[in-house]
C-alpha cells in the first residue's frame, strides 16, 4: 500500500489561489485567454515580477462520484475521476476539505494502489479566505470498480472510518461528466528562485467551444521545505490575487470552486 504520513501536524506543500472568471470573456476562449493573459503580464510586471507564457492546453474528462444523499461531501470528501487524454490515463483523487487546518491535516489519504501522490495544501478563495486541504491520487491505466463505497474504500481505506453504509452506491454527481480544458498559462518569476505557476480550466458540455459552463483561475506557490515559504512569492502571490480580484467584469466573487459547481449547478 502506498502510504501517506499521517498526524495534525502535517506541513503545508502549496498554497493555490482560485478564482471563478466571467466565462462570458471566454466565449471566444483563445482571445479570451490572450486578454486575461495580458492583465496578468501587466500585474505582474507591476509587482517587480517576470513572466513566462506557455499557453499549452489539454483536455480531460471530469466527474465527481458520491452516494444519492452525498454522504461523502456531507463528510468533507470528494471523490473525484478525471481521464487525461494526454496520457490515456485515469486519475482518481480523493479529497479532505477543512477550515480547521488540523481536521485536514488529521486524516490518512493514503491508497492501495500506485503511483499515488498526496498533497496538503492551503487554498485561498476571494476575500482572502482560506480552506485547507488533503488529497491523495493514483494515476491508473485502467479504471477500477467504483460503483459502491466498499469498492471506493478499497481503494482509499480511510473511507472506511467513515460512519457510512457500507454497501451503499456510488453516483455520478448530477450525472454530470464535463470536458475539462485546462490551460497551462504561464509561470511568474518572483524573486530569485521558484515560480507562480498559473492555470486556466474551463467546463463544457458537449462541445469543446463556445461559452464554457464555468472557467476558473488558479495560481500556486510551493514550499522549499515543510511550511517554509518565501516571502517574495507570498507577497507576489498576493499582490496578484488582489489585483485579479479588483480586474471589473472578470471575476464572479461570488461563485468559490468548481467542485461546488459541479455539486450544485451541474445537474
Amino acid at each position: 500500500m502506498a502510504r501517506a504520513k499521517g498526524g495534525t501536524n502535517r506541513p503545508v506543500m502549496a498554497r493555490e489561489y482560485k478564482l471563478i472568471l466571467n466565462q462570458d470573456r471566454f466565449i471566444d476562449r483563445s482571445a479570451g485567454t490572450a486578454a486575461l493573459l495580458a492583465r496578468i503580464v501587466e500585474q505582474a510586471t507591476a509587482l517587480g515580477a517576470k513572466v513566462e507564457t506557455q499557453r499549452e492546453e489539454e483536455t480531460r474528462r471530469t466527474r465527481y462520484l458520491d452516494t444519492p444523499t452525498q454522504a461523502l461531501r456531507r463528510a468533507g470528501f470528494t471523490l473525484r475521476l478525471r481521464y487525461e487524454h494526454a496520457d490515456a490515463r485515469h486519475k482518481v483523487t480523493l479529497k479532505h476539505r477543512a477550515r480547521d487546518r488540523y481536521v485536514a491535516a488529521a486524516k490518512n489519504l493514503s491508497a492501495t494502489a500506485k503511483p499515488y501522490t498526496g498533497v496538503f495544501e492551503e487554498d485561498v478563495l476571494p476575500g482572502f479566505v482560506s480552506i485547507f486541504s488533503q488529497a491523495g491520487s493514483v494515476r491508473l491505466s485502467e479504471l477500477p470498480a467504483l460503483d459502491s463505497i466498499a469498492e471506493a474504500t478499497a481503494l482509499f481505506p480511510e473511507l472506511g472510518t467513515l460512519d457510512f453504509e457500507k454497501a451503499g452506491r456510488l453516483e455520478v454527481v448530477n450525472g454530470f461528466e464535463p470536458t475539462e480544458v485546462f490551460c497551462r498559462l504561464c509561470k511568474i518569476k518572483a524573486g530569485r528562485k521558484g515560480k507562480i505557476r498559473v492555470g486556466l480550466s474551463f467546463w463544457y458540455g458537449a462541445e469543446e467551444c463556445g461559452r464554457p459552463l464555468i472557467a476558473e483561475c488558479a495560481f500556486d506557490i510551493r514550499a522549499r521545505d515543510g511550511d517554509d515559504f518565501r516571502l517574495a512569492h507570498v507577497r507576489a502571490a498576493n499582490g496578484l490575487f488582489d489585483a485579479l480580484q479588483g480586474l471589473p467584469g472578470w471575476i464572479r466573487t461570488e461563485a468559490t470552486t468548481k467542485t461546488a459547481f459541479a455539486y450544485t449547478s451541474g445537474a
